[in-house]
């Protein structure tokens, strides 16, 4: 029973790997998100998505709860985001990991912290579930939602795959501290578009300014 049990776990992980392996071999995808969680009574919440439509550059659009928006664009190591006040794409410092870009909403850094905990994946139905614990935890809430300063969590994460073997959908369900106290914390993300498309000329109604034009069109060579 005991070498059944090792036996099924090893295969969740190795299922877990490649499955995350395929999806992050695609060219194009994208992760429409949904979370949010209470501190100190206040309800904090995001949705929007994620598209890579390249490698190397990805499109953000998100809402918080309290009906902010913002539109982002990250070609590289260079990062853009619209000023609703000035109506124009202005550079964004988003070197640290509370950038724009940076944490669970950009899909390649969702996808990279996945894999990092793919071998502790177990089968749960026909789906995939990992227990994360202790420091991991703790990073996993910090990327999800920033600037908390969580300092104890403990994280279910539910993956499931599509027909072809790709990542579907991802949810997370966490409970974490920090210095105000406990909080409960939940996000889905759901991926789709894989493949080749067209890079935008615009994100939403928004178009591109020409300094963010030509950044994408020399990583596009």
């Amino acid at each position: 029973m005991l070498l059944l049990l090792l036996s099924l776990q090893a295969e969740a992980a190795t299922v877990a790997a490649d499955t995350l392996r395929k999806t992050r071999a695609e060219k194009c995808f994208e992760a429409v998100f949904e979370g949010e969680c209470t501190v100190a009574g206040k309800r904090i919440g995001k949705k929007g998505s994620g598209l890579r439509c390249a490698p190397g550059i990805l499109l953000l659009d998100i809402e918080t709860v309290g009906g902010k928006r913002t539109r982002a664009v990250r070609v590289g190591e260079r990062a853009w985001v619209y000023s609703l006040l000035g109506r124009a794409w202005l550079a964004h410092d988003d070197t640290d990991e509370a950038g724009v870009a940076h944490g669970l909403l950009n899909p390649d850094k969702l996808l990279s912290l996945l894999a990092e905990h793919a071998p502790n994946a177990k089968a749960k139905g026909a789906d995939l579930e990992i227990q994360v614990e202790g420091a991991k935890a703790v990073a996993l809430a910090n990327a999800l939602v920033p600037n908390q300063e969580w300092t104890q969590a403990r994280a279910a994460v539910l993956l499931q795959r599509d027909a072809q073997g790709l990542l579907a959908s991802v949810h997370i369900d966490a409970s974490v501290r920090n210095a105000q106290g406990p909080a409960d914390l939940s996000a889905t993300f759901k991926l789709g578009r894989f493949g080749q498309v067209a890079v935008p000329a615009a994100l939403g109604t928004v178009p591109f300014s020409p300094e963010v034009a030509a950044a994408i069109a020399d990583q596009l060579k």
